[in-house]
């Protein structure tokens, strides 16, 4: 019957895996004596991780006194520190050479773009050269304490370079003080000119007028012109008659004319000339300062050298006898 097979088979079954288990050993218990071993191989363990630990820290404490120190990182430095570092490198005196460079550079580029250049500037700024060079090696010095470095040849190029720009200063100085004062000069005496003869054409008959003028040269007739005019400026003038005179006293009333019509105009002359040549007469008046413009005709008259000539004959035997007499002399102080 199915049912009793069924029940047959389970029953086998059952007995089969009965049967293992019971085959198997059986599970002891953990004893004392196990726990012990146990514990004596874990203390055993962990005392050989301590021993392992403390010889790594021996052997890392030995090599880091064998390493060399590792350097810190240091900060990068900045173009400004290392221009400096490189100046001082180089000795004191390049940046005073530089400082010289540019300031007699701008110097020079003023006076020759200046319409009225001083020309003695350079030689007035030329100490400040002293001056940079012994800051220059004030500050080396303060900054090193110790023993510093001087570029010989940077302080040779400066004392050439000022030497030069005082040189030029004094030689293009000189021109344009000649050059400024002759064109002073000349337009003083041709303003005196000028007035002259719109003043004293009709007054006399004169042929020709020259003007010599020369100017003090601190004085305010450079700057502000003949109405500046004082005792410093010297004014000679030489004037030329071209009329014929009977006497000396005609001559000098002509020539106190002349004297009179420049104090009208305000014009302080040193001294006057006067000339009048003809064929038969000749008649010179020199007159110096101020006493003898104050004089009168007659005493003027007293002081004119005059020449009366009958013919033309007898001015060429006075210049013959002239030139025979310069012959006789020379001859004479050659014998001596």
């Amino acid at each position: 019957m199915p049912t009793e097979e069924k029940t047959v088979q389970q029953s086998e079954i059952l007995t089969a895996e009965d049967k293992e288990v019971l085959a198997a050993p059986p599970i002891q218990e953990p004893s004392a004596a196990s726990e012990a071993s146990v514990q004596d191989i874990s203390r055993k363990h962990q005392e050989l991780e301590a021993r392992d630990r403390s010889i790594l820290d021996a052997l890392d404490q030995m090599l880091a006194r064998q390493a060399p120190p590792q350097k810190k990182p240091q900060p990068e430095e900045s173009s400004l520190e290392k221009f400096c570092i490189g100046m001082v490198r180089k000795g004191a005196g390049v940046i005073s050479l530089s400082l010289v460079l540019i300031i007699m550079g701008i110097a020079v580029i003023c006076c020759f773009f200046s319409p009225a250049p001083d020309y003695l500037i350079l030689l007035k700024l030329s100490p400040i050269a002293a001056v940079l060079i012994g800051l220059e090696l004030l500050v080396y010095q303060l900054a090193s304490r110790s023993k510093f470095r001087i570029n010989i040849l940077a302080l040779a190029i400066s004392a050439l370079i000022i030497a030069g720009c005082c040189t030029m200063a004094v030689m293009l100085n000189g021109s344009y003080t000649e050059s400024t004062e002759a064109y002073n000069n000349r337009s003083i005496a041709a303003e005196i000119y000028e007035r002259g003869y719109h003043e004293l054409r009709h007054a006399a008959d004169i042929e020709e007028i020259s003007v010599e003028v020369e100017l003090n040269p601190n004085g305010t007739a450079n700057i502000s012109g003949i109405d500046a005019l004082s005792a410093d400026d010297i004014v000679n003038i030489t004037v030329t008659f071209c009329g014929s005179y009977a006497n000396p006293k005609e001559f000098a009333s002509e020539c106190k004319t002349i004297i009179d019509g420049y104090r009208f105009l305000g014009i302080p002359v040193t001294s006057f000339c006067f000339i009048s040549e003809t064929k038969l007469s000749s008649f010179r008046l020199d007159v110096n300062g101020l006493f003898m413009q104050d004089y009168s005709e007659a005493e003027l008259a007293e002081k004119v050298h005059h020449i009366y000539i009958e013919n033309v004959d007898s001015l060429k035997d006075l210049e013959d006898h002239e030139f025979e007499t310069q012959e006789t002399g020379e001859t004479t102080e050659a014998r001596r």
